[in-house]
């Protein structure tokens, strides 16, 4: 049940960063909702991409949120900023997927288990571990439009750092 509840509060966490990027990005980019919304979306599928950022709070998430920020709103600016999916339909997509995606996402992303910790957690050898973390990790990177950044097998208080 721990499960579920930890990947609403993941789901809710990117809703929040989602509406307050908006929100900034609105008043950085002149008004613009419709460009400050696609830069969130940018920020949002590029932390898709690299999920093991969401293991960490204060300066090394909001260092990557504001990174992804300001390359979003300088595409936005010269006007090479792709529309792409909203918000409502990525947070559908979310939703959907299985409950053994969530698992590897809240074990894994959020959690930072290592494959021994994560292959424990879900009852199975390493590898297949291995093999459905790397599966769903594809799975984000393709909801969020990104190659997902291989993955460092460490824990991360071994060394494993977000950049």
């Amino acid at each position: 049940m721990w499960l579920v509840r930890e990947y609403e509060a993941w789901l809710e966490r990117l809703r929040m960063t989602y509406e307050a990027l908006t929100n900034c990005c609105y008043y950085r980019l002149e008004g613009d909702r419709g460009a400050a919304e696609r830069v969130s979306m940018r920020v949002i599928t590029g932390l898709l991409a690299k999920p093991k950022i969401f293991q960490y709070y204060g300066l090394p998430f909001s260092g990557r949120v504001a990174h992804l920020g300001e390359l979003g709103i300088a595409e936005a600016r010269s006007s090479v900023l792709p529309a792409g999916s909203t918000w409502a339909e990525l947070r559908a997509t979310l939703t959907q997927l299985s409950p053994g995606e969530r698992e590897v996402i809240v074990l894994a992303c959020i959690d930072g288990r290592d494959d021994a910790g994560l292959a424990a957690a879900l009852e199975c050898d390493e590898r297949t571990a291995a093999a459905r973390r790397e599966a769903t990790l594809r799975h984000l990177g393709d909801i969020g439009g990104c190659t997902p950044a291989p993955t460092a097998r460490k824990h991360p208080e071994e060394g494993d750092r977000p950049s």
